[in-house]
């Protein structure tokens, strides 16, 4: 079983350029730090999703402005409220992501033994017909090109999985369950 990144602590600095950070003049955090022994916790509900909660945007966290073995430094933190979730089988949830009210899930689907296919959908509560057309056409013309094409297939973002576990400490992101 394997979850999709965005549940590790440092996965932020990988999307610092991405389109819809930019655009909408976000400044991200280079990482988080749990500061807390429950800043992630488990769940487990016999009628409904079992999995893991990361308390973002709480107390439980301490961002990280600051990596001076890559000389990087963020002055002001603007970005949005959001949290993740991961729920069994190996389903990521980044709730309130990538505008408010909408959630986004993610997960692998085994295609062989070695090759898989990555699914993103994002959701959102369209109550109206009308809501629902407004919803369709945001995805479209924005959500769809800038938020789930341009946010994981930047050379860049590419680029810095590498940078970011060599300097990264794995001790604060949990592994196992």
């Amino acid at each position: 079983m394997a979850c999709e990144n965005g549940f590790d602590n440092a996965h932020i600095l990988i999307h610092q350029d991405n389109m819809i950070v930019q655009s909408n003049n976000w400044v991200l955090p280079l990482g988080i730090r749990p500061v807390s022994n429950d800043c992630i916790t488990t769940f487990e509900d016999d009628n409904g999703p079992s999995g893991l909660m990361q308390w973002l945007f709480s107390d439980r966290w301490e961002p990280i402005l600051e990596n001076q073995k890559l000389g990087i430094k963020v002055n002001g933190v603007n970005g949005r409220p959001y949290r993740t979730s991961f729920y069994l089988p190996g389903v990521l949830l980044v709730e309130n992501w990538p505008e408010e009210y909408i959630a986004q899930y993610e997960w692998y689907v085994p295609i062989t033994d070695d090759t898989y296919e990555y699914w993103e959908v994002l959701v959102k509560r369209c109550p109206t017909e009308e809501e629902r057309e407004q919803f369709k056409y945001r995805y479209k013309t924005v959500l769809e090109p800038m938020a789930l094409r341009g946010l994981h297939n930047s050379t860049y973002t590419q680029e810095s999985l590498c940078k970011i576990f060599m300097v990264m400490d794995p001790a604060g992101t949990m592994s196992s369950w």
